[in-house]
């Protein structure tokens, strides 16, 4: 038996992150031979596999993989789209699909999108409604994503939807970071439902109140680019207390969750959120967003409405134990 993970689109953040962990969770699988398809920006260097074969594709020439793998695929064996997009062919064998992209599933508005990005998530989309009939089953991992993609207009698809949330266990680091009293982490790419803003509205609200606790962005400037100078901006104009820590490494980034007081979690929209795991496992104080995807993977110390800086900075006031000057009710 071999399997074959088609993963050529996973290159870069939270899917690069979990398909590093179902590599390392398959080394343990010395009998059986994976063959994984990945984009050429993927580096396996620190990985030492003896039953994992490498094929790395440029993004122009992804269309063809579904053939390579038509060709090499025996009826034992396993197929796993890790891209979220299904074949456009029914395989011989069973064939799972692991949909991690919400965006893709729901109807979610795109118009703060780029061009380029918004037409590209919409043939997404049509693909995965044209073709989900050619999987047999679906691997999300959250209770939200389910019900989404059971709510989305898949009548062709009759297969089985599980719920499936991993993460690998990471050494914890040997020497933890000194402690810096109230600071706070975001970790998060800068696609509009990330919702920096509104975060950042609410760390000018605290500023006017004379708190000033520390906010660290994991933002960079390689996509979003207006975003990204829009945020720069907004920062200086303001003097808020925010540090930009741009293309962390892995290893830089878990130190950050032994430093901090805590994660904020501002996000409107996510399939999983896992930074949320990340830093539950580094038992680390989470103030996150009260929606359902939250509440599917852990309960936060504090919560807020998302739409609302005034709430965000009063969930941040309330983690900090300062108390709310409220106007007397006459």
């Amino acid at each position: 038996m071999k399997i074959l993970i088609n993963a050529s689109n996973m290159h870069s953040g939270g899917g690069k992150t979990m398909l590093v962990d179902v590599l390392n969770a398959v080394k343990k699988m010395k009998h059986i031979n994976f063959t994984v398809y990945v984009d050429e920006r993927f580096n396996e260097n620190n990985f030492c596999f003896d039953n994992i074969q490498f094929i790395k594709y440029k993004k122009y020439q992804r269309v063809f993989i579904i053939r390579d793998i038509q060709k090499l695929v025996e009826e034992k064996d396993l197929i796993i789209y890790f891209g979220n997009i299904p074949p456009f062919i029914r395989h011989s064998t069973k064939t799972i699909l692991f949909q991690s992209n919400r965006l893709l599933i729901e109807n979610y508005p795109l118009s703060k999108y780029p061009l380029k990005t918004r037409f590209r998530l919409y043939l997404e989309k049509f693909l995965v409604r044209l073709y989900i009939n050619k999987v047999d089953e679906i691997i999300v991992q959250s209770l939200t994503m389910k019900d989404i993609l059971k709510s989305f207009r898949i009548n062709k698809f009759r297969g089985e939807i599980k719920v499936l949330p991993f993460k690998n266990h990471e050494r914890l680091l040997n020497k933890a970071s000194l402690k810096e009293s109230e600071s706070f982490l975001y970790v998060a790419s800068l696609e509009p439902h990330k919702n920096h803003k509104n975060l950042l509205k609410a760390w000018k609200l605290l500023a006017s109140e004379s708190i000033r606790p520390k906010l660290y962005l994991t933002i960079d400037d390689d996509s979003f680019k207006n975003e990204y100078n829009f945020i720069k901006t907004y920062i200086d104009e303001n003097k808020l207390n925010v540090v930009i820590k741009p293309r962390l490494e892995r290893d830089a980034l878990l130190e950050y969750f032994t430093k901090v007081s805590a994660l904020i979690y501002p996000s409107v929209f996510e399939s999983y959120g896992l930074p949320l795991v990340e830093a539950k496992k580094f038992n680390l104080p989470i103030i996150a967003s009260e929606l359902d995807y939250v509440r599917d993977l852990i309960d936060p110390n504090e919560s807020f409405d998302p739409y609302s800086p005034r709430s965000i900075s009063r969930s941040v006031k309330r983690f900090l134990s300062i108390k709310e000057v409220r106007k007397p009710i006459l």
